[in-house]
């Protein structure tokens, strides 16, 4: 450990001050030093610079906002599923008319036709409401094929909106849940 600096001349010229500067003006964040530790690992550690603001490129600091808690256990609209209903029965039936089975062509058809979904139920710009959207695309075929799910959901809330849409050689079926997250 460095020994501390002693004072050079009779009134102490030349010593590091460990107080506010002269005149009593502190400034926050001033003064702060970037510290090196080492761990008990002895690999080195850097701390201090605290975390009273961001650094933009330009290395000037930038306060953080904060915002304080709305303490709202209710939407300001609940989620109309009629509304999703009519967005996934749209584009079903845009984008899979006369559409033939094929998987690979199906697999990526059903990932478009979320993520078309997801993007059209979040321009209804529900607060507070995380949406999760589910295709499914197969073949049809002379055998009969069930599909069910199951969470748990807030009645008062929570809601889903189901589409099923059928052609000579395809089924699909679109959910959309709406989950209020408080």
């Amino acid at each position: 450990m460095a020994e501390p600096l002693k004072p050079e001349g009779p009134e102490g010229e030349g010593r590091r001050r460990s107080g506010p500067p002269p005149g009593g003006l502190t400034v926050p964040g001033e003064g702060r030093r970037r510290q090196s530790k080492q761990s008990h690992s002895g690999h080195r550690m850097s701390t201090g610079g605290g975390a009273r603001g961001a650094t933009t490129n330009t290395g000037i600091r930038r306060a953080r906002i904060q915002y304080e808690n709305t303490y709202r256990t209710e939407p300001m609209a609940k989620f109309r599923s009629d509304l999703a209903y009519g967005i996934i029965e749209e584009l079903f039936e845009r984008k899979l008319k006369g559409v033939k089975y094929d998987p690979k062509q199906c697999q990526d058809t059903a990932k478009t036709l979320a993520a078309e979904i997801r993007t059209k139920v979040k321009e209804l710009k529900y607060d507070r409401y995380k949406c999760v959207v589910v295709v499914t695309i197969g073949q049809r075929q002379d055998s009969e094929l069930v599909l069910a799910s199951r969470c748990l959901l807030d009645t008062k809330w929570d809601t889903f909106a189901t589409y099923n849409f059928e052609n000579y050689d395809i089924f699909a079926t679109g959910i959309v849940y709406a989950f209020f997250f408080e």
